[in-house]
């Protein structure tokens, strides 16, 4: 037990010694994704905006209807027909592409529980000191797995029948073909930024404040 006390307290110590070096807005995991939505944004266009609401098209023509709040602080009332951005609380890279075009920024649309802020904040709270001599000395073994006993069992086939992956009706391969070419081909990316302060311009051991 001691040694599971002392091993979270030095992660929480890490994480909050991270948390004070970050210098963007958002924690790094949503700052990554958020990168990710930037950068499939300039693959997009906007066809037609009206104040704080706009249709987005991608390169193979489909549309999609985004619509802001006011408040952008109201990440909640960020609506996109992707449904990314009121399932994930963060901006879609078709809300990235019509924040951009309408010259807004697109960081205050994101949900608070992925902001610095929060993360500082949590990691304010220190963990309650406990001794350590009061802790249980004893030792946590990994449980005993079993094996069952003899032979494994198979399901057996009668002759001609054919498995679930060989299927060519609708819900079978074609219909995946048919789903597939409707969609937007998707090229995986990466992005490189600073794991330590979240700059894009160097790298984490390019860092000073890493060192």
């Amino acid at each position: 037990m001691a040694s599971i006390y002392d091993y979270e307290m030095m992660h929480f110590h890490m994480r909050a010694s991270a948390a004070l070096k970050w210098q963007h807005a958002l924690a790094p995991h949503s700052y990554e994704l958020f990168l990710k939505a930037v950068e499939s944004a300039r693959r997009l266009n906007v066809s037609s905006a009206g104040g704080l609401a706009g249709l987005v098209t991608t390169t193979s023509g489909k549309t999609f209807e985004v619509k802001l709040p006011a408040n952008p602080s109201d990440s909640e009332a960020v609506s996109c027909s992707c449904g990314y951005p009121n399932l994930m609380l963060l901006p879609c890279a078709h809300v990235c592409c019509f924040a951009v075009s309408q010259r807004l920024d697109v960081v205050p649309y994101s949900g608070a529980y992925y902001k610095t802020n929060q993360w500082r904040d949590t990691c304010k709270v220190p963990y309650v000191p406990v001794s350590r001599d009061n802790l249980d000395a004893s030792t946590i073994e990994a449980p005993v797995l079993g094996k069952k006993r003899g032979r494994p069992q198979v399901k057996g086939r009668e002759a001609g029948q054919r498995g679930t992956g060989s299927k060519t009706g609708p819900s079978g391969s074609e219909g995946q073909l048919e789903a597939s070419s409707s969609s937007d081909p998707f090229v995986p990316f990466t992005v490189s930024f600073c794991r330590s302060c979240g700059d894009t311009a160097h790298t984490t051991k390019q860092c000073s404040s890493s060192h």
